[in-house]
């Protein structure tokens, strides 16, 4: 080797990674906490749902069946699955959001481009309706404001006596609050502390904490 890190005669200097142009992907798993599983199961099947291929390509989700993991039908039967458990919850269902929490989601690789995303507020699932489906935006907007408005105040008391409550922690505090007043997530099911923590607590409102 010769001296001062310099590259050994006869070998050359790494090159950097290749990049690509940076996107904002959004999921079906992402837009799960605004629309309906209806219109967004419509969405896959008409509105060219993308994913990835085995080199990392983003591509049109495939017509095969269930057993191809690229495919629209994959997709629709884990958005079935979600449906079944809405209309059949049970008392382990928090065992699936802690799976999701660890492994992520089938329905994280499927979406479209932000600059991509149709205009899913148009979307009628729904054969014989004229009405037409919307987002439940307002109804996560709501239980975000309750959330923080709970954890402002654990944070409050805590913060009067010296004490620094840590993310997790007010998370699941939140959590247990909500569950005993009742107030449930954009799906109508008690929400996990890790979803709350990821869509109501990070960012700008825990920057702000002992502000409270």
């Amino acid at each position: 080797m010769t001296a001062n890190n310099d590259t050994p005669e006869g070998w050359s200097k790494p090159k950097p990674p290749p990049k690509e142009p940076k996107i904002e992907w959004v999921s079906i798993e992402k837009l799960l906490d605004d629309y309906t599983i209806a219109v967004l199961a419509e969405a896959v099947e008409k509105l060219n749902v993308q994913t990835y291929d085995d080199t990392g390509r983003r591509i049109l989700a495939t017509n095969d069946g269930t057993h191809e993991s690229k495919s629209k039908a994959f997709a629709l039967s884990h958005l079935a699955h979600r449906y079944f458990m809405l209309q059949n919850p049970g008392p382990d269902d928090y065992l699936f959001d802690e799976r999701l929490e660890i492994e992520g989601s089938p329905l994280d690789l499927f979406g479209w481009p932000k600059a991509e995303l149709p205009d899913l507020d148009s979307v009628n699932p729904h054969h014989s309706s004229t009405i037409k489906a919307s987002p439940t935006a307002t109804l996560a907007t709501s239980w975000i404001s309750n959330a923080q408005t709970i954890a402002k105040n654990y944070l409050s008391r805590h913060n009067a006596k010296a004490l620094h409550p840590n993310m997790k922690e007010t998370s699941e505090h939140v959590a247990a609050e909500m569950r005993k007043i009742k107030i449930y997530g954009p799906q109508k099911r008690p929400l996990e502390p890790g979803y709350i923590k990821r869509h109501a607590l990070q960012g700008e409102f825990w920057k702000g904490r002992n502000g409270y």
